[in-house]
């Protein structure tokens, strides 16, 4: 992921996202307040697929879900209640 200053185009990030060798890919992103939050692709090459959700001035990551939970990992479900 790249971001970029709207005015003069310059990078003023540069942060790496997914494993293109698993399959891995990005799916659109969506700013929310300060954050970048991208999902993952790949499911067809057994990805378990992702939300991150990156600072938005940084490009540092700050969290991580997935949308299939392992057994015995929390679910996305469960963090609304």
């Amino acid at each position: 992921m790249i971001a970029l200053d709207a005015e003069t185009g310059k990078a003023l990030w540069d942060q790496a996202y997914g494993d293109v060798r698993a399959g891995e890919s990005a799916t659109v992103a969506l700013v929310v307040k300060n954050l970048v939050i991208v999902g993952s692709s790949g499911g067809e090459f057994g990805v378990r697929g992702h939300l991150d959700a990156f600072d938005l001035d940084t490009g540092e990551r700050v969290w991580r879900t997935y949308t299939v939970s392992k057994p015995g990992e929390l679910r996305v479900r469960d963090l609304a209640r």
